[in-house]
């Protein structure tokens, strides 16, 4: 443990934090994708334009990225905590309150913005409590866990909107904020290293200047802007092609996302078991062609005759397992370095995974989303198979101890 607050407090709690700020933003935006058809409807939409409202989310989810960051590492993981779940239980209830499309939209970039304290405080707070040996191991478990929101999302959502429409549905993220705020205010100590003072944190251009150049950052920064952009393209265009092309029921296709998650967990998981075993460039390297596999599984699923959810699952579910193998390891290849800004070093990487996995995805749609967007997806997946293999000898192993 880093501080005396912090030692008070037993590391699976910490770490429970960490996974709860982990799956908060795949429950905002997971029962926000099911609901997305209705949402078209009630305000008369088309998918490009309700799509917009998600670009939106996204885009405050980026744009935090740039002082968040510097924020948790000069004032502290605890009051950062705090005035952001504060926050977001405004602007989740602004969303719920829209009347417009436009207003919708503004809200979400509203809720986007500061709902991206949660992750960038989860990786930082691991960094904090957790030796690097272990760090691997520990991402692993904290994913696993954090996976129970989009196991879940797709299915409460679809129940809450079935029995109050889209905005019951988007209800239920005021009342995960107000639970996680409590445990805030309860039971969260302040993680940051004492060593580290707000007098001595790196100003975000210098902090730029070392996180950017270094061949670790550049490694698993790569590997997760890759992955992010197959995943956001996935899950923003997957549910327009399953409900309203394919004729799969709302329940239907919130069986594929959420229960996909379980590949996620699963992948996660067993990478934890490895971790310490086989080198995080290693693991990468074994789930990077699982999701190629998964994506073009994925497509031969939905191209078929009469498509069914349970052949979409079985067939895209290795996507999701290499998903959990890649992501753990790259996020302990880029945090490693950076015990001393562990912030900004989390901040730099939210936003980067964030801006390829928007960029990609508003594209993928702007090509007509549909079967258009799975092939997109697919060309990510190539691009990070073939990143798992060039990028450690074009940047001389950048997985080694630094």
């Amino acid at each position: 443990m880093s501080t005396s607050g912090a030692a008070s407090v037993k590391q699976s709690t910490l770490i429970a934090f960490a996974a709860a700020f982990s799956g908060l933003m795949p429950m905002a935006t997971d029962i926000y994708l099911i609901v997305m058809p209705a949402i078209s409807r009630d305000f008369g939409a088309t998918l490009a334009a309700t799509h917009t409202s998600m670009a939106a989310f996204a885009l405050g989810f980026g744009v935090a990225h740039l002082f968040v960051g510097v924020f948790a590492d000069r004032y502290g993981r605890r009051p950062v905590a705090v005035c952001g779940a504060i926050a977001f239980l405004l602007a989740t209830l602004m969303v719920v309150l829209s009347r417009s499309l436009e207003v919708l939209t503004a809200c979400r970039f509203v809720q986007g913005l500061v709902i991206a304290v949660c992750p960038i405080l989860g990786r930082a707070i691991v960094r904090d409590v957790v030796t690097p040996d272990k760090a691997a191991r520990v991402y692993s478990l904290v994913n696993a866990l954090a996976a129970l929101s989009p196991l879940t999302a797709p299915f409460i959502g679809a129940a809450a909107a079935a029995w109050g429409g889209w905005r019951m549905a988007m209800g239920l993220l005021f009342i995960y904020g107000f639970v996680l705020l409590a445990a805030i205010m309860l039971r969260l100590p302040e993680t940051r290293p004492p060593t580290i003072s707000g007098a001595v944190v790196p100003t975000p251009f210098a902090a730029a200047r070392e996180v950017l150049t270094h061949p670790r950052f550049i490694y698993g920064a790569t590997i997760t802007m890759l992955l992010y952009s197959a995943l956001f393209t996935w899950i923003s265009t997957s549910p327009f092609l399953m409900i309203d092309v394919l004729g799969f029921s709302t329940t239907g296709a919130a069986a594929v996302l959420g229960l996909g998650s379980l590949g996620y967990m699963g992948g996660s998981l067993i990478s934890a078991r490895l971790a310490g075993r086989m080198a995080p460039e290693r693991l990468v390297s074994i789930g990077a062609p699982l999701m190629l596999v998964g994506a073009i599984g994925g497509y031969i699923a939905l191209s078929r005759a009469n498509p069914g959810p349970l052949s979409t699952l079985i067939l895209i579910l290795p996507f999701y397992l290499g998903l959990g193998f890649t992501h753990s390891n790259a996020l302990q290849i880029v945090m490693r370095p950076f015990p001393h800004m562990a912030g900004q070093a989390s901040a730099w990487l939210g936003l980067l995974q964030q801006l390829g996995g928007v960029v990609v995805s508003v594209l993928a749609v702007k090509a007509g989303a549909g079967f258009t967007a799975v092939g997109v997806m697919i060309g990510c997946c190539v691009a990070l198979f073939a990143a798992s293999i060039v990028l450690p000898r074009l940047l001389g192993g950048p997985v080694k101890a630094c």
